[in-house]
């Protein structure tokens, strides 16, 4: 996370999408590319990423300088698997704060960030707030959206995610923190002083650079001192290979394939993993489900890809 003052004339095209009437305070604008998303979206791919940017600006009458950045988003309904309802006030919604940011006073800033989109039917709201240091607010949103054909029929919940890991040359705050059920996978900054969002997290991407090694933890892992309330999910390692986990398509069979595993050397975490591996978990709420290595990379981020199957509530 990162916060920059800059010039307008610097930026590429700024988007003109809808903002609340002008009023005095900061003015807020998404920032215009072909790599960027600036208006409402329907996703195709279910745990997809997005990548936005917006560009602030303190009003320029008065001397009060930008002091907090607020991202939100709405779920609706919540991310996780749930039983459809033909009735949308029945659905349950959730509020999740991505980002909320102090500790600044600047004249304008930009914020780029890739954020995780939904792996269930629904749509989600993304809510962009700069604060001055008048409390007064400039906000941007921005709607998204994704259908999947096999939400009313699906007897378990899948999707491939992407795990990345970036550090500097002075800080080590690339994990990724994956929520099982939603199939979010959110950076840092989305869980430090977040205990709702702490809250949902199952395991955590790490990557050794000594060693190019590719781990995922829980959160109990005392190498991660993490001081968090507890979440009692469990891990397993299993001899599954890719047939067997595309076979495992009812929730009895995940329950089965968890219940045959065996403990890893360290409990809490699964060591260096391998393409292709397969290990079984089973959530805090007692769902099972499976995740399978599908590709691991050294470079650049660190990707490691990852394909979920787990038991619909």
């Amino acid at each position: 996370m990162r916060f920059r003052s800059i010039l307008l004339l610097a930026l590429p095209a700024l988007a003109t999408a809808c903002q609340p009437a002008l009023e005095a305070g900061p003015r807020v604008q998404f920032v215009g590319d072909a790599r960027l998303t600036t208006t409402a979206r329907r996703l195709t791919t279910p745990a997809d990423t997005v990548t936005t940017r917006i560009y602030a600006r303190a009003d320029e009458d008065d001397d009060s300088p930008l002091e907090r950045l607020l991202i939100t988003v709405n779920y609706d309904p919540v991310p996780e698997p749930i039983l459809p309802s033909p009735f949308p006030g029945e659905r349950p919604k959730a509020d999740i704060v991505y980002l909320d940011s102090t500790g600044f006073s600047l004249s304008e800033l930009a914020f780029q960030s890739t954020q995780p989109t939904r792996s269930t039917s629904g749509a989600e709201t993304w809510r962009y707030e700069v604060y001055d240091a008048k409390s007064r607010k400039g906000t941007r949103s921005l709607r998204l959206s994704l259908s999947r054909p096999d939400s009313a029929t699906a007897v378990y919940h899948s999707y491939t995610a992407t795990l990345t890991y970036t550090t500097t040359a002075t800080t080590n705050t690339g994990r990724r923190f994956l929520a099982l059920r939603e199939g979010l996978a959110l950076p840092g900054f989305s869980v430090r002083n977040l205990p709702a969002n702490q809250q949902r997290i199952d395991l955590i991407y790490q990557f050794d650079k000594a060693t190019s090694a590719a781990t995922l933890s829980l959160r109990t892992d005392e190498s991660l001192k993490l001081d968090w309330a507890a979440r009692n999910t469990q891990i397993r390692n299993t001899t599954l290979d890719s047939v067997d986990f595309q076979s495992a398509s009812t929730s009895q069979l995940l329950l089965s394939a968890y219940n045959s595993g065996t403990a890893f050397a360290r409990p809490a975490s699964t060591g260096p993993l391998r393409r292709g591996q397969v290990l079984a978990f089973l959530t805090a709420e007692g769902t099972a489900g499976l995740l399978r290595v599908q590709r691991l990379s050294t470079t650049n981020q660190k990707p490691l890809v990852v394909q979920v199957r787990i038991g619909r509530q």
